[in-house]
């Protein structure tokens, strides 16, 4: 399941640009790559940066997704940096929230900003580009990669939860 939406914009950039990111130190964690046929393996350049300290402002709005027990995530994309297609694993939300099975489990994108032509978020066969409050959330194991290919950094919010009821806009 694929949603699409947009939630009223509380925020301004300087509320996520000026928050501290950092590198995580295992940037492999918590997902599995897609796989080539013929298996090559290659040395992946994951240069995601993150921050945990969200803004109030960001914050405002967040009840429209009906989740239980969030998990956020200022993530920061500087020119050149990517994720490759990937499944999520949610190994670390699973033990922390004591959920059992993925398909509970969805994944939400909130586009912090209006994209800039480059700034990429592919959810399986298809792009999704936006304005700030746009939102894309899928469930399972859906395959995604995000990429930052323009000349400014790319800003979104993470947001990972417990499905309730989310309608599509």
């Amino acid at each position: 399941m694929i949603i699409t939406g947009n939630i009223p914009v509380t925020w301004n950039s300087k509320d996520y640009e000026s928050c501290e990111y950092k590198t995580h130190p295992n940037p492999y964690r918590g997902f599995d790559p897609v796989k080539e046929e013929n298996n090559i393996s290659t040395k992946l350049d994951i240069g995601l940066d993150v921050c945990y300290k969200i803004p109030e402002t960001i914050l405002l709005n967040l009840k429209h997704f009906n989740l239980l027990n969030m998990s956020l995530q200022l993530q920061k994309y500087s020119p050149g940096q990517y994720l490759p297609f990937h499944s999520d694993r949610y190994d670390t939300y699973k033990k922390f929230n004591k959920v059992a099975k993925d398909e509970d489990i969805i994944r939400i994108i909130l586009f912090l900003h209006d994209q800039e032509p480059g700034q990429q978020l592919w959810v399986e066969n298809k792009i999704y580009t936006g304005v700030a409050g746009d939102y894309i959330g899928w469930t399972n194991d859906t395959v995604h990669m995000a990429a930052n290919l323009s000349n400014v950094n790319r800003y979104n919010l993470q947001i990972t939860g417990i499905q309730q009821t989310i309608e599509n806009n």
